[in-house]
Order: structure tokens, then sequence, then C-alpha cells
């Protein structure tokens, strides 16, 4: 189980790893997604951790989220990250009978500087859905594989933040889905197998276009 687990751990660090080495080329930061110090198990898989390790990852993920200071609800108004999982919560709670999944995409646009955005989907499905979204600015970015992989970052280090939430409350089993803009049409195409390999090396589940709306329809809508 140790050896498993240190596996997992290994994966998602390395590919972490790899996407900090690529961005850093063109001088562009990756947050950091998840706690991977060997005291600490991977809360997806719904491990328990000691109680040094614990804190220790409650520090560090108050940290991330804080990062997050604003999502915004078309419906709601601005909230924090710990108001949006409650809102996520609620909807989950108002029809428990309900299958449910958790879809994370970002997409961004160039002017003279490049807004990236990140949406936060909880759909009921058959059933309709509720979205939030995160919107960031960062210096202006020239090249489409480094736009690409930090939208991929932004995507993962959200949906990280989530299923550690959802299995500390109970939904460790929920399905997070991560949405890429990227499709095999077009100059993205040859990004598919490195992206989709991160995600779901990663331990999370990817779509690109066409399915990707998450990302390709939701977060492009608040780009403009």
């Amino acid at each position: 189980m140790a050896r498993a687990v240190g596996s997992l751990h290994w994966r998602i660090h390395r590919n972490w790893l790899a996407l900090t080495f690529r961005l850093s080329l063109k001088g562009c930061t990756v947050p950091y997604i998840i706690d991977y110090s060997p005291a600490a198990f991977d809360i997806r898989r719904g491990k328990i951790m000691s109680e040094t390790a614990s804190n220790s990852y409650n520090m560090r993920r108050q940290g991330r989220e804080a990062e997050l200071n604003e999502f915004i609800s078309p419906t709601k108004g601005s909230m924090s990250f710990d108001r949006m999982f409650s809102e996520i919560i609620g909807f989950m709670g108002d029809q428990k009978e309900a299958s449910y999944k958790i879809i994370v995409g970002s997409d961004s646009q160039i002017g003279n500087r490049t807004c990236f955005v990140t949406a936060v989907i909880i759909h009921r499905e058959g059933k309709g859905a509720r979205y939030f979204y995160h919107r960031q600015y960062h210096r202006k970015l020239s090249s489409l594989r480094q736009k690409i992989f930090y939208e991929t970052s932004l995507s993962l280090h959200v949906a990280g933040l989530l299923a550690g939430r959802l299995a500390e409350n109970g939904h460790a089993s929920l399905n997070v889905e991560i949405h890429l803009d990227v499709g095999r049409r077009g100059r993205t195409s040859e990004l598919i197998r490195e992206v989709v390999g991160m995600v779901t090396g990663s331990g999370f589940n990817a779509k690109i276009k066409p399915e990707s709306f998450g990302a390709s329809n939701v977060a492009d809508r608040h780009t403009k």
C-alpha cells in the first residue's frame, strides 16, 4: 500500500515538475497543486493522515485557497472559495438521489494582458447545472503552448482543492472532470497527448473539444 501511494504521489509530482520546467523557460510560474510531502497521504484516495501531517496539509491548502480569493456566480455574485464549495454541497443536497459530477475548465484571452478564467461547474446529470468562475490576469503570453499549459495547471490546481474538500465531506467518490481547451483540429492538436496525460496522470478524467464545454464555452464566455 505504501508503495502504491508513493507511486501515485510521484506521478502527480513528476507531471507538475515537467509543467513547471516548460513554463519556467518562458518566465511563467505554476501554482503548486497538492502537498506531496512523504508524511501526507493522498486525500483523493481516501487515506487517513497523521495529525501532524493533516495540520501541515491544511495550512498549505488554506494558503492555496486564499490565492483563489474570488469566485463569481452569475446569480449570486462574488464569493470566496469556501462559499462556493458550500453552494456546491447545497445544490447536491437539494436532490440527493440525483447523479452529479464536477467539471473544471480554463480558457484565456490575450489582449494587453492575458485573462485566464477557470470555471467550476456542478452538473446534476440530466437535470441542470450551476457554475462559478475565477478570473485572473497575467502578462501577455504569445506562446500557444505556454497558454494551454498554464490553463491546464490552473484547472488542476482548482480540481485538486475541490477533490480534497469533497473527500473530507463524504464525497470522495464524486467524479471530477477536467475540460481542456484543445482539440484534434487546429494548432492545439499537437498538445493533446501532453496535457491529457498530465490530467489523467493526476487522477482526473480529461475531456477535449468538442466535449470540453467547461473550457471552450463556459470559461471562454467570461474571458471577453
